[in-house]
């Protein structure tokens, strides 16, 4: 953020379990505002009055089948209790809009529809920080791209069955499935070797934005389930 109005304040830690109920409170303790952006669809305990949340999806009540009963019950207390401090919520989608208002009775007067914003360039780079060099020799030349958790409602079983069924993949084809994983780690790494894709199939787990970019650039066809 180039700008003599913005001030960027680090906290102590980049994790999401510290940042949310301790890291983001204490900072604004020390540097109040008028207005807090709550990004992450929980909103933290913080003596602001005026609260934006934006909240990606509600994918726990719309898909209850693919989350643990622990899980879907915070998830709803989180969101229950974000709305009901929020003074406006933003999403990223009208499909997000209309379930979170048939789930949570939001009045849609206080839910506006903003897109996600660009992250990556068309030359691959990224928005931000300069990235260390792209290390070509890591991956192949010719592949398809997955990005995102590895979790059963992201249907990697199919798309694994559908790619090694592929002729393309006896042509030289391969599969890189990027991110870390959620749930379903086991049952996509046996899967893999059940389909004998143990030499077709790439798993790097989390990557830098750098490289993440120059992936997206790079690859085939990028599939999204």
């Amino acid at each position: 953020l180039p700008s003599p109005r913005a001030a960027i304040r680090p906290t102590a830690f980049n994790s999401r379990w510290y940042y949310v109920p301790l890291g983001l409170p204490l900072a604004v303790l020390r540097s109040p505002v008028d207005l807090l952006h709550a990004t992450f669809t929980v909103v933290p305990w913080c003596p602001v009055r005026r609260i934006v949340l934006t909240v990606q999806d509600v994918c726990p009540d719309v898909h209850p089948e693919f989350f643990p009963p622990g899980i879907r019950a915070r998830f709803r207390w989180l969101i229950t209790h974000g709305v009901s401090r929020a003074a406006h919520i933003i999403v990223p989608s009208e499909r997000t809009r209309l379930e979170l208002i048939e789930h949570y009775e939001v009045d849609s007067a206080r839910v506006s529809v903003i897109p996600n914003g660009v992250r990556f360039r068309m030359d691959g780079s990224t928005t931000g920080e300069a990235a260390p060099p792209f290390d070509a020799d890591r991956w192949p030349r010719d592949f398809a791209l997955y990005v995102g958790r590895f979790h059963a409602r992201k249907n990697i079983e199919r798309l694994l069955q559908a790619f090694a069924r592929s002729a393309s993949r006896r042509r030289g084809l391969r599969l890189v499935l990027v991110g870390r994983d959620l749930w379903s780690g086991e049952r996509i790494a046996q899967l893999i070797d059940t389909l004998g894709l143990a030499q077709d199939v790439i798993c790097p787990g989390h990557v830098d934005d750098g490289t993440l970019g120059e992936l997206y650039r790079r690859a085939r066809v990028f599939t999204f389930l």
